[in-house]
C-alpha cells in the first residue's frame, strides 16, 4: 500500500468521524443524565469472570514464560 492509499484510507476514517459526531450532534442535541439522580443501593453483587480462548493462550505464555525466567535464576 503506497503513502497516497494509506493518507486516503485515513482521511476517509477521520471523514466517517466527524461525520458521525455531526449526525450525532443534530439528533440528539445535549442530554443531562445526571437530572433528579438518587444513589443505587445493592445487597449482592456477581461478578462472572469469562475467559476467551486468547486470554487462557496469553495466560499460559506467561506462566511458561515465568517458568523458564525463575529456571534462570536458579542456574
Amino acid at each position: 500500500m503506497t503513502l497516497r492509499y494509506k493518507i486516503l484510507y485515513m482521511s476517509f476514517g477521520a471523514g466517517l468521524v466527524i461525520l458521525g459526531i455531526v449526525l450525532n450532534s443534530l439528533i440528539s442535541g445535549n442530554v443531562n443524565a445526571q437530572v433528579d439522580m438518587e444513589d443505587a443501593v445493592f445487597e449482592n453483587i456477581t461478578v462472572e469472570i469469562r475467559y476467551s480462548r486468547l486470554l487462557n493462550v496469553r495466560m499460559l505464555f506467561l506462566e511458561m514464560l515465568l517458568l523458564q525466567m525463575m529456571l534462570l535464576v536458579e542456574i
